[in-house]
């Protein structure tokens, strides 16, 4: 329980606690969760409208919940500040729109390539045949511009339905930051994009770049340099060059410290929430942005088979982890660039590029699909108290300024069940309230004030089941 809580202990109003009570006697086991099942899709790669819906259709009948899908910012303005590419516009627009259609939620990072003449690629020139050079990965100049483009984006995907989006993508490995991996530099990129998809979005969830491995010290390094007031979750990318998930190990490389797991170890993933907690961001969760295993015949692959059964060992093992909201496993098909080449990164795919599915495939389906049952039943209670909720009072020195952020975080501690109310300052989440509860079960939601309304979502722990409600709406004075 954040002991700042204790400092700050506003009144619930009656209200505000029959609602908690009311949804809290729903959920009668102890807090755990299933994460959600998620797949990073090609579907905005420039693959024909005809392959994207045979992509969505795929996915939707294996029960997937999560698809994360790009918009490359070097693609979408490539001639100037403002020039949108109005086709590769539209490209994206057909994605997301069939995407959501088919019930899918959308993860948008906005990553992978700067425009020439956003750049500060030192090397960046004209060619003798009058083309452009430079190294597409290379930071902006201005952390401004891509500010502004992100503004855009998350106003334009916003107003269809996307609501979670992350900045850049590996900011910690040289492929994707040339200049040489720093959290200095990456950092004012970061909040730029935050505080611009606020703007656009106020409700958005905005996500760390998925970070390669699971890079504790450059987290620790983001932190230390003030980042953290700039992301709502924590996204890395726990790749493990064929050794099983469950697999405490150090591939070719020494433990960096021998009293913590391997950065190239999936149990790794528990450092990042330990260097979470050790600087006070334990309300966060952790997405696990992308993850897999490539069936090349080469160094760091595995078989279909031995695939499959890493896939659903993956899922189960981030069972035990509440923190963890969703594992999106990479990839649908494997690499439309690489066209089924014998090589590491070509053949990480659910499916080849002619849709020959992998057993990895129906591995998947079987795991999500059995949540999938699981969740309907407690869904349809968890419906019934999704209704909008009568006006709520909160009096005392808890005022919902306009744009001003609010959670309400659920807390165990021993036979103590207590939900608090917290607001987001620039020094991280303050407790404002608290009401104890004294019912088994956990309860948490996202809270935005929006002038005298409250827009939350809850999210119940039932079993080893993580099920969110619908947005509820409620009135403040």
């Amino acid at each position: 329980m954040d002991t700042r809580a204790d400092r700050a202990r506003a009144p619930f109003c009656t209200t505000l606690a029959a609602l908690t009570a009311a949804f809290l006697s729903l959920v009668l086991a102890p807090p755990a969760s299933a994460a959600e099942v998620g797949v990073v899709a090609d579907v905005t790669w420039g693959q024909s409208r005809a392959d994207v819906d045979r992509e969505i259709e795929l996915l939707r009948a294996a029960g997937v919940r999560w698809i994360r899908t790009n918009v490359n910012w070097a693609g979408l303005e490539p001639d100037g500040k403002g020039a949108i590419d109005e086709w590769l516009l539209a490209e994206y627009d057909y994605a997301i729109d069939q995407a959501l259609a088919a019930g899918l939620e959308v993860l948008m990072p906005i990553a992978d390539g700067v425009p020439y003449w956003a750049s500060a690629d030192p090397a960046k020139h004209v060619d003798d045949q009058g083309e452009r050079r430079w190294e597409t990965t290379y930071r902006p100049t201005r952390s401004s511009d891509y500010g502004d483009i992100v503004r855009f984006v998350v106003a334009h995907f916003s107003a269809k339905g996307v609501h979670t989006y992350q900045v850049w993508n590996e900011p910690n490995h040289p492929r994707f930051w040339p200049s040489g991996p720093d959290a200095a530099e990456y950092i004012p990129m970061l909040r730029a994009g935050y505080e611009a998809a606020k703007g656009a979005d106020a409700g958005s969830t905005v996500l760390l770049g998925g970070l390669s491995k699971s890079d504790f010290y450059y987290l620790e390094d983001v932190y230390r340099l003030g980042g953290g007031a700039y992301f709502d979750a924590v996204a890395v990318q726990p790749y493990t060059y064929g050794v099983r998930p469950t697999a405490a190990w150090n591939g070719v490389h020494a433990w960096e410290d021998p009293d913590r797991i391997s950065i190239n170890a999936f149990p790794a993933i528990q450092e990042v929430r330990n260097s979470m907690v050790a600087f006070g961001d334990e309300e966060k969760d952790v997405w696990l942005t992308e993850f897999g295993y490539s069936t090349t015949t080469r160094d760091g692959g595995v078989s279909p088979a031995t695939q499959a059964s890493f896939l659903a060992r993956a899922y189960r093992y981030v069972e035990r982890f509440p923190w963890v909201r969703a594992l999106f496993w990479y990839s649908a098909r494997n690499s439309p660039f690489y066209g089924d080449a014998d090589t590491y990164e070509g053949r990480f795919g659910l499916a080849t590029t002619g849709w020959r599915l992998k057993p990895s495939y129906s591995a998947l389906r079987s795991y999500a699909l059995g949540r999938l049952e699981l969740r309907k039943g407690f869904q349809r209670r968890l419906a019934r108290w999704g209704r909008p909720a009568a006006r709520v009072v909160l009096r005392g020195r808890v005022a919902l300024a306009p744009g001003s952020a609010w959670r309400v975080a659920y807390a165990s501690q021993d036979a103590e069940r207590t939900v608090l109310i917290q607001r987001r300052t620039r020094h991280g989440w303050v407790g404002v309230a608290r009401v104890r509860t004294g019912v088994e079960g956990g309860f948490r939601t996202s809270v935005v004030a929006r002038g005298s309304t409250v827009r939350y979502r809850a999210v119940a722990y039932h079993g080893d089941l993580h099920l969110r409600s619908r947005v509820v709406r409620v009135r403040v004075r």
